[in-house]
């Protein structure tokens, strides 16, 4: 089992490579959580961080979120279909709540594009979002200082009601 004695311990390949299985939910070792219950992926290495105060470990996962980023849009860029896999999307919703948790603002430029490419697609149907849209569309709203109103406004007037709450809160920013 990976506690954080062990955690702090991996190389960036390492670290890159085990978050890749467990923000993917790909790998149930170690197990998400105990035997009395399951969290999510991310609290593990969020209560590793903060709970540790470690600097050096948070740095390691900025860097492998910036890695995973690169080989998700690459991987997308590669197959159409990419984003209707919910693996995939549970990467993205992981990437994008870790990333704003920590508060990882050395990336959130980074993000914003990524954000913007990852929605390019949802942007032209706008169904109820998943939960990596719902996250992207979040980080966008309370994280970037770009003006996004067209994009608010579609999403308002053409977009599902769930969303309406969201996007009044982003138009009443963008004043």
């Amino acid at each position: 089992m990976i506690n954080y004695s062990s955690l702090k311990l991996f190389t960036q390949d390492e670290l890159n490579n085990y978050l890749w299985k467990r923000l993917r939910l790909e790998s149930q070792d170690p197990p998400l959580g105990d035997y009395r219950h399951s969290d999510p992926p991310e609290t593990f290495i969020y209560n590793s961080i903060i709970k540790n105060n470690d600097n050096f470990l948070k740095i390691n996962v900025l860097n492998s979120i910036l890695f995973h980023i690169e080989i998700l849009t690459i991987e997308s860029q590669k197959n159409n279909l990419y984003w209707d896999d919910v693996v995939n999307d549970q990467h993205v919703a992981s990437l994008f709540f870790l990333s704003t948790t920590l508060e990882l603002i050395e990336i959130y430029d980074k993000l914003y594009d990524f954000s913007l490419f990852f929605l390019n697609n949802w942007l032209n149907n706008m169904t109820e979002p998943s939960d990596g849209q719902f996250h992207a569309l979040r980080f966008l709203v309370q994280y970037t200082k770009q003006d996004l109103s067209n994009i608010w406004n579609n999403i308002l007037f053409n977009g599902p009601e769930s969303l309406e709450t969201l996007c009044l809160q982003a138009l009443s920013f963008s004043k």
